[in-house]
């Protein structure tokens, strides 16, 4: 979820990503952490990515990203949840910036709802389609080609089968193999980690919160200067209620809570968010961002 401008808790003040480089740079912003929703109503966290990278290594300028639950009268939530609901295919995170590269597959982040099952019509009118479509791209520099695409599971087993498969980045035009698109937590610095789409990983523990939802707390810690804690990241009763996933149904959730760790693994737009100066966090867009495989 993007914002156009947010609150600098350092500043007192509603400013755009451009601001908050400038003042950046001067010291009088300290952390890319420390921004909310700009609603006057909300105080949900948000992280200015990016922010902290040298300008040399930007492979696109800062930008806010929500890492946290807006308030449930923010009107600013309301607006941007009301813009992509009007999109065709509002889970694509790619753009027409992003060209077809043929020997990469896209994150495919649909709703599993959303996804067509091919019949046999389905699969000759698709193919009408991509012989239409190949004349037109071929006048378009390939922008819109179609491409293979892979849900956050199907990439999960493609790693732990060590399958060769290079995977492309949205928006920053990177190509990574497989086994540098995934993230074992073990310990890092969260400075050394991009602002770009990775899929963090390791073992987890699922704890249950009564009438809220589940925390998910990974074994391993992670840093951030002089914090060192084990990371998390919070699936609430509603995130579960509408998915369309009966692996996460709300009766798996329960079982999960046991004393025995899961193998978990959660796709992330930016690196993982710094709570107060004493958690890490990761933020969950949707369980279409996650996997889990017993141990």
């Amino acid at each position: 979820m993007k914002l156009e401008k947010a609150y600098s808790q350092d500043l007192k003040r509603t400013i755009t990503p451009e601001d908050a480089d400038y003042n950046f740079s001067s010291g009088k912003i300290s952390s890319k952490y420390a921004f909310t929703c700009p609603d006057e109503n909300c105080d949900a966290a948000v992280t200015c990515a990016n922010l902290d990278k040298e300008k040399s290594q930007r492979k696109i300028p800062p930008y806010y990203r929500v890492v946290g639950e807006h308030n449930i009268n923010c009107l600013i939530n309301q607006a941007i949840t009301e813009k992509n609901n009007q999109k065709a295919e509002p889970s694509d995170i790619y753009s027409e910036n992003d060209v077809y590269i043929s020997n990469a597959v896209r994150l495919d982040l649909r709703l599993a709802s959303n996804q067509q099952t091919k019949t046999e019509s389905s699969i000759n009118l698709e193919e009408n389609i991509l012989k239409s479509e190949y004349k037109t791209n071929l006048n378009k520099s390939n922008k819109r080609m179609m491409q293979p695409t892979n849900t956050v599971s199907s990439l999960v087993s493609s790693f732990l089968n060590k399958e060769k498969k290079t995977v492309q980045i949205p928006k920053v035009g990177t190509l990574l193999p497989i086994e540098e698109f995934f993230i074992e937590i073990n310990g890092q610095d969260i400075h050394d980690f991009d602002d770009e789409y990775r899929i963090y990983f390791g073992l987890a523990w699922f704890n249950k919160i009564d009438g809220k939802g589940f925390v998910v707390r990974f074994d391993n810690k992670l840093k951030y200067s002089e914090l060192e804690v084990r990371p998390s990241f919070f699936i609430s009763l509603s995130t579960i209620g509408n998915s369309p996933y009966a692996k996460f149904s709300l009766e798996n959730m329960n079982n999960l809570c046991d004393k025995y760790p899961k193998r978990v693994f959660i796709l992330s737009e930016t690196s993982p968010n710094v709570k107060d100066n004493k958690y890490i966090n990761f933020w969950l867009d949707g369980l279409q961002y996650m996997d889990y495989r017993l141990e």
